[in-house]
């Protein structure tokens, strides 16, 4: 029989595709029809041609969206048609022999029903389960392994913005995610004003149960979000946080992903719209749906792609009568602008009333203080000043003795503050403020010189000793000071910090030799193998050996009595595969330490402080 799948064929092709998979025998059918030469030709090409059929393909983008609703339960596990059902669509469409024809029918400007249907049901606005998430993604990959991203887009005419703010709707999923990602690279925003909506929404999305009036006026019927269920809130709010990280690591001039971070940077609307945003997390925050603001993630980098400067004309000596500036004298952009404006109130969120304790949107604004700092503008420090940041920051290290992430914090402040070339973040920073600095010099009084002095008399607040160093660095450059209060200090830097730096120094590991041994362990090597060289007596003792002179001589060896090597100590030393050579007994390896999935959020400064804070806890206990 040359056709034995002929009248499978036939009853297929008379049926619309939705009746199809909807029926179990149906994917048995399709399965059978996809071994290669179960079909006639003939049979092959009727298939094709109904699969790739306009009202087909529309059909099956329906289908897409179908949720299996299945309930893993115990007493009732979901069948194999259940879950099955929409992989065989998605593979019907993007990997079977039929597929090719398939996706040519998506790229025909004639037959549109299949890109229709996939923008309307995206424009509904509902959020997709991970399985039909997964199977747009895969079917839309496949599309664009086909074509390119800008030809596929310009099918849709001026319905293309339309279909991005479906997809961006849906990054909730990340499989959607990375996919509307390469739509920013590769879009080129040629038409501002078609895609100005688009930042308002990804506010909303941001922001996903705070009021934005600027979005309700901007896209009036867009409540969709406040419709959306607290489960997809959460990685719809996650996700479009890390999608807007990722376009400002992009950066890719003249396309959608630039288009989108210079409008929140300098459009004054929606830079107004991300501040009062953020400000409304730290005034409601630990909500049901987090307990960060990944708002203020978004703006923590923003701020960090601007730079004023102005500072640079406050670094020399202007004298007691000479009025200074408290002004910008740069130029701030439009997100910095906003920022500024209502900075006082995020200061004031740093001011814990008695009965709170901080909380990790603190940690956050204190984070969010790093690029205040680097920003370089006068106008921005004078608020800093006139709140008298940087003592209530002390005040906080003092007010929570056991918080390490909040001294690190803390700490790292004072450093961009103090120092002239930080090193933060693994690089080295650059600072235009110098001894002559109105930020610097606000700090330079006597009850903060005493409070930190006091500070590195703790035995649990370590930070103390690091901020201790860094104003004794701005110290040594004679900043302008009363000679009592120079005085103060340089008795305190000779004696208690001298004392801290010897501590210090004996802790940091010695540089290695080639064989991975320390530079003293190496010596200490040495000194003992020449005592111990020799060969050893029926007991198993060690016996020292005549050396022999260059002369030919032999010099008898002092005679002062031969003490048998420490093997305890020259095991250390020598390591297990030496100590195995010299039959010496050698210590048990330590057990490895298990590495936490949260040591990855702190780099090795932050760790160590971790670790000593958890070995003074024991002593304490102890």
């Amino acid at each position: 029989m040359d056709d034995p799948l002929g009248y499978v064929v036939e009853k297929m092709v008379q049926k619309p595709v939705g009746e199809l998979f909807s029926s179990p025998e149906f994917l048995e059918e399709l399965h059978l029809a996809s071994v290669p030469g179960a079909l006639s030709p003939a049979s092959s090409d009727v298939l094709r041609d109904y699969f790739c059929s306009d009202e087909t393909v529309g059909g099956m983008c329906l289908l897409l969206f179908v949720d299996p609703k299945v309930v893993f339960t115990y007493r009732a596990p979901p069948t194999y048609g259940e879950c099955a059902r929409l992989y065989h669509l998605q593979n019907l469409m993007t990997n079977s022999n039929f597929s090719s024809s398939i996706l040519d029918t998506f790229l025909d400007f004639d037959k549109a029903l299949g890109r229709m249907n996939l923008v309307d049901r995206l424009l509904e606005f509902d959020p997709l389960g991970p399985m039909n998430a997964e199977a747009v993604t895969r079917v839309c990959a496949a599309i664009f392994d086909k074509t390119t991203i800008s030809l596929f887009f310009s099918l849709y005419g001026r319905q293309n913005v339309d279909f991005f703010r479906g997809m961006l709707f849906q990054i909730g999923r990340e499989c959607v995610k990375e996919l509307t990602l390469r739509f920013c690279d590769d879009l080129v925003c040629d038409d501002a004003d078609q895609w100005d909506v688009v930042p308002y929404q990804i506010l909303q999305q941001i922001f996903p149960c705070t009021k934005l009036s600027s979005v309700r006026d901007k896209l009036p019927s867009f409540d969709v979000v406040d419709r959306a269920s607290i489960e997809y809130k959460f990685p719809l709010m996650l996700y479009t946080c890390d999608f807007i990280t990722d376009l400002i690591q992009e950066n890719r001039p003249d396309t959608v992903g630039r288009f989108i971070v210079t409008q929140l940077t300098n459009n004054p609307v929606l830079a107004t719209t991300l501040v009062d945003g953020v400000l409304q997390d730290l005034w409601t925050l630990p909500t049901e749906l987090s307990c960060e603001s990944y708002g203020m993630k978004i703006l923590n980098s923003m701020l960090q792609l601007h730079h004023c400067g102005c500072i640079s004309r406050h670094q020399e000596n202007i004298g007691a009568d000479t009025p200074r500036e408290i002004d910008c004298q740069g130029n701030l952009n439009a997100l910095w602008t906003a920022f500024v404006a209502r900075l006082p109130e995020f200061l004031q969120v740093l001011h814990i009333p008695a009965h709170r304790s901080f909380t990790l949107k603190h940690v956050q604004l204190l984070y969010l203080l790093y690029p205040v700092l680097r920003v370089s503008c006068i106008a921005v420090d004078e608020i800093l000043m006139q709140d008298r940041t940087f003592e209530q920051l002390l005040s906080l290290v003092v007010r929570y003795p056991n918080a390490n992430i909040l001294h690190t914090a803390v700490c790292r402040l004072f450093i961009t503050c103090l120092e002239d070339c930080p090193v933060m973040f693994g690089q080295e920073l650059q600072t235009r403020r110098t001894i002559w600095d109105p930020l610097r010099t606000s700090l330079l009084l006597e009850h903060i010189f005493v409070q930190v002095m006091d500070g590195c008399q703790s035995r649990y607040i370590t930070c103390f000793k690091d901020i201790a160093m860094s104003f004794d660095e701005l110290m040594m450059q004679t900043p302008p000071v009363s000679a009592e209060l120079a005085t103060l200090w340089h008795d305190f830097a000779t004696t208690e910090l001298e004392d801290i730096r010897a501590d210090w120094a004996l802790q940091v590991p010695l540089p290695t030799s080639g064989n991975g041994l320390s530079t003293r362990d190496e010596a200490t090597l040495v000194s003992l193998s020449k005592q111990t060289i020799g060969a050893a007596d029926e007991s198993g003792q060690l016996v020292p050996m005549d050396e022999t002179d260059d002369d030919g001589g032999s010099a008898v060896a002092p005679h002062t009595p031969f003490k048998k090597a420490d093997t305890k100590k020259l095991a250390e030393i020598l390591g297990p595969s030496t100590t195995d050579d010299l039959n010496l007994p050698s210590s048990p390896p330590k057990p490895k330490e298990n590495a936490s999935p949260l040591q990855a959020m702190y780099d090795q400064e932050e760790q160590d402080l971790i670790r000593q804070f958890s070995k003074t806890s024991t002593d304490i206990v102890r």
